[in-house]
């Protein structure tokens, strides 16, 4: 009987094979002591469902009754999380759902920070969560004072909210548990925006140790999840700036004794490599995670339904291995991305009138995205590959792209396509190809192809990031930036980086340092590697 592939249970869907990590992260949280640091890590390749067992430990920490912890999630697959200020300001609110820690030293080191680093944003909405949390310092002052926000406008950068919200602290706030934040806060009005943003993983840090310093207080989890793609504006993973680039995080959690770190990513954390005599000892509790047990893999192809035991076996073989991860030797387990496209070409098999058999599943997984490819029109092929090319897309992308390459593909059916099982959306709401299908279908464009594509993208984030004033600059415009200066040819890196001058100075007057700064990285890098340390493209850029 024919069934919507809607409705088909997919393999990235089932939580399997997690009773150990499980453990561990209740073991974890048992009575950590307060002046220690605890941090406990989950790695593994795409699709072996970090991000789904991070959303498992929350659901056991919302079930627990009564409650015995407090929690903030920031996963970097959002991209503007990866800026130091918006993703602790993520986590400060996270946490602050929760309840029951007060955030004195970093709400007043956040707004005083936002108010120099963005003059032209508006911080009614880019501090709305901290605004309307009436427990909070900032809420205090907008009960007390509900005209601050036309008052602050006539004072200098710098001197609106965060000024108001010192004077409260030092007024308002005099209670024991508060000294260590309100003593923290000493000295702040003399720095700089740079200063500032340095500054704040510690100023979230202090309040979350005066947090643990009070009596039955509940322990703070921070998870952090998606942790590779704080690298992924980096020309590299080496180097001084690369290594700076979780900066922050390594200052947050040095800041937080007390305080539980559970970080999800591709790869293990290295602190200890890189810096030996501040980590040294610190994280020997990470653990790698592996794909669906052979049981739970046996007992998914069978919801399909799947009934040829032999097939099963040889779906289920394929979809195993390490060779993505290293040199391992335990069993991973069977990856959820290749049994999902295992059974996509099994019912594409029956729907050509075969009966599928074992031979028909690849023995490596380069075999059975191969196969699966097989089975797909022409149309869809050729649209595959060319959204291999965008790290992301939406709606109004694919169409831009399935219409100027012409491959055939009906636009109308868009809600088919994302409905692929490898093709995931991320929290900003944009569509991505699964990284392993990204990379096979990426490999197989031909030369010219992948030269038009790159001109295409990039006169199309290029157009998308032309503004003609700051205070006009949304997240969009940002985004458009990046992926412009990742598409961007930069063999001629004098065209590129005059072009790069030009299109960044808009954001450079908006302030929006946290944004190009990476960007302005990776221009000194490539001027560098290019041009020379004597070339006058060098000298720009370190300038």
């Amino acid at each position: 009987m024919p069934r919507s592939k809607y409705d088909r249970p997919k393999a990235n869907r089932v939580f399997t094979n997690r009773e150990k990590p499980i453990a561990r992260f209740n073991e974890a949280r048992n009575n950590p002591a307060s002046d220690q640091h605890h941090i406990l890590t989950f790695y593994g390749v795409g699709g072996q469902g970090k991000t789904a067992l991070r959303k498992k430990f929350v659901q056991i920490l919302i079930e627990e009754n009564p409650r015995r912890a407090v929690w903030g999630v920031v996963d970097f697959d959002v991209i503007s999380f990866r800026e130091p200020a918006r993703g602790l300001l993520e986590l400060r609110k996270t946490l602050g759902q929760c309840g029951s820690i007060r955030f004195i030293a970093f709400d007043v080191a956040i707004a005083t920070y936002w108010e120099k680093a963005y003059p032209t944003e508006d911080i009614s909405k880019a501090l709305k969560d901290l605004l309307n949390d009436h427990e909070s310092v900032l809420g205090s002052i907008v009960d007390h004072v509900p005209a601050w926000l036309e008052l602050a406008q006539d004072l200098p950068a710098g001197l609106g909210l965060g000024v108001k919200a010192l004077s409260y602290v030092r007024k308002k706030i005099k209670d024991s548990s508060a000294k260590r934040s309100v003593e923290a806060l000493r000295g702040i009005e003399q720095l700089d925006a740079t200063e500032l943003l340095d500054k704040l993983p510690y100023f979230l840090g202090v309040d979350l140790r005066a947090h643990r310093e009070r009596k039955d207080s509940r322990l703070p989890i921070l998870f952090l999840d998606t942790y590779e793609a704080l690298w992924s504006e980096k020309p590299d993973k080496t180097g001084f700036a690369a290594g700076e680039t979780d900066a922050w995080v390594r200052e947050l959690a040095a800041s937080s004794p007390g305080v539980l770190f559970v970080i999800f990513g591709r790869d293990k954390l290295t602190w200890n490599q890189r810096f030996p005599k501040e980590w040294e000892g610190y994280l020997n509790d990470q653990h790698i995670l592996g794909g669906l047990s052979e049981a739970d893999a046996d007992w998914f192809l069978c919801q399909i339904p799947i009934d040829e035991q032999d097939v099963r076996a040889a779906m289920i073989k394929a979809a195993q291995g390490n060779s993505e991860i290293g040199d391992v030797s335990e069993s991973l387990g069977a990856h959820p991305f290749y049994l999902d496209l295992s059974v996509d070409t099994y019912l594409d098999i029956q729907a050509h009138g075969k009966t599928p058999n074992p031979d028909d599943f690849g023995k490596t997984h380069e075999q059975i995205i191969a196969r699966f490819l097989r089975y797909r029109s022409s149309a869809e092929q050729a649209t595959l590959k060319i959204l291999s090319a965008p790290r992301a897309f939406d709606r109004e992308l694919f169409v831009a792209l399935v219409d100027h390459f012409k491959t055939g593909y009906p636009t109308t059916a868009w809600a088919e396509f994302i409905g692929f099982s490898f093709i995931e959306i991320g929290m900003d709401g944009r569509y991505r190809l699964h990284g392993l299908m990204r990379d096979h279908l990426r490999d197989a464009l031909e030369k010219d192809t992948r030269d038009e594509l790159q001109t295409f993208l990039f006169k199309w984030y290029d157009a998308q990031c032309q503004l003609v004033l700051p205070k006009d600059i949304k997240e969009e415009h940002e985004w458009a930036l990046r992926e412009a200066v990742y598409h961007q040819n930069w063999d001629d890196e004098e065209v590129a980086l005059l072009w790069f001058w030009d299109r960044s100075r808009v954001f450079m007057d908006a302030a929006h340092y946290s944004v190009i700064e990476p960007l302005f990285r990776k221009a000194v890098v490539l001027a560098e590697t290019r041009g020379g340390f004597g070339h006058t493209a060098t000298a720009t850029a370190l300038n």
